[in-house]
């Protein structure tokens, strides 16, 4: 298996490639090439004998131990190898800094008969192309979505991308809708913020080439927070400004938040309400505790709107007012916004 630089490979292709990432499973789940499968040469208890073994007597004698773990589960590690790649014997393997664990690995493979890269730099590398791309994003024309919560940006933006359009859909990447409520609803966890640059880099390349980007407005996302030059960026675009009427936010609200009520977490729910606390009275507190333990949530919706995200939203127009460019009500002119947003982002 030969070494390969990061420019020697698109690390960010589209086409389907088996990503062999051989780092403990604690360094894989802080941040990893999206669809990269672990197959850790050291778990994360050896990876500890080893590097105490290098610190207190030497690094020939952490090396001889880290071998010798290894062979201990050398048939293992090769069916799991196996069952990764798949049907193709061409894989490309990775670690911290492309160094002993992806080499000793690629070496060995080799001589049962597997092909394929071991990326130099490793995931160090990785990420500074990870964090180059990010950079170039930062400076990327963009056309900026802003409405009040509810009026269905998000749905309306991911509409708009199976139709063809360069999108960027920061909530999806996220696994978060970046209110206090945000993961409710959710098919997968929140990643890390690792995982989120990765996924948002690996989103963005192959849209680089447009004129410019359909994105939500966004600064931070839950726990999650776009990049410092992006954030910058989207207060400075050109908008969007989306409506719609109270009663079709409030429903469209429900349908994301609470899409099967069989599988409704109330104790979740009541303990991100109760974030809120100071934005109500006892009587109000008592009175929306009791209809979501009712499962009556237009009511809560419609009070969440009215004392926090509403005002919140005013706050952000009134800051970004003057870079709205066109308005629409998404509950009668949305095949017009579609039509404005094409015309726009050819320009």
């Amino acid at each position: 298996m030969p070494l390969f630089t990061p420019k020697e490979c698109d690390l960010f292709a589209s086409a389907p490639q088996v990503w062999i990432d051989v780092r403990s499973e604690g360094e894989f789940a802080q941040g990893h090439i999206p669809g990269a499968i672990n197959c850790p040469v050291l778990n994360n208890e050896e990876r500890i004998i080893v590097g105490t073994t290098y610190k207190q007597v030497s690094t020939t004698e952490a090396v001889q131990v880290g071998l010798e773990l290894f062979a201990k589960k050398a048939d293992a590690f090769l069916s799991q190898i196996e069952a990764a790649a798949g049907d193709t014997q061409n894989i490309h393997l990775y670690c911290w800094r492309g160094g002993m664990r992806s080499q000793m690995v690629a070496k060995w493979l080799s001589c049962g008969g597997f092909s394929g890269h071991w990326l130099a730099g490793g995931y160090k590398a990785y990420r500074k192309e990870v964090l180059a791309a990010l950079e170039r994003l930062g400076k990327h024309p963009l056309l900026v979505a802003h409405g009040h919560t509810g009026v269905g940006k998000s749905v309306w933006l991911g509409e708009l991308e199976a139709k063809g359009f360069p999108v960027l859909d920061f909530q999806r990447m996220a696994c978060h809708r970046g209110s206090i409520f945000g993961a409710m609803g959710q098919s997968a966890p929140c990643p890390t913020q690792q995982n989120f640059e990765n996924q948002l880099a690996h989103t963005y390349v192959p849209l680089a080439k447009a004129p410019r980007l359909l994105v939500e407005i966004e600064g931070f996302i839950g726990p999650l927070a776009l990049p410092k030059t992006l954030r910058e960026s989207i207060q400075k675009s050109p908008m969007l400004l989306l409506s719609r009427n109270k009663s079709e936010r409030v429903s469209h609200l429900q349908s994301l938040y609470v899409p099967d009520l069989d599988r409704f977490d109330e104790a979740t729910c009541l303990e991100n309400f109760a974030v809120l606390h100071k934005l109500f009275s006892r009587e109000e507190r008592e009175e929306m505790e009791g209809y979501i333990r009712a499962r009556n949530f237009p009511p809560v919706i419609s009070c969440l709107l009215d004392k926090r995200y509403d005002p919140a939203y005013t706050k952000s127009l009134v800051r970004s007012r003057d870079q709205v460019v066109k308005e629409f009500d998404m509950s009668v002119e949305k095949r017009e916004a579609e039509a404005f947003v094409r015309s726009f982002l050819s320009e």
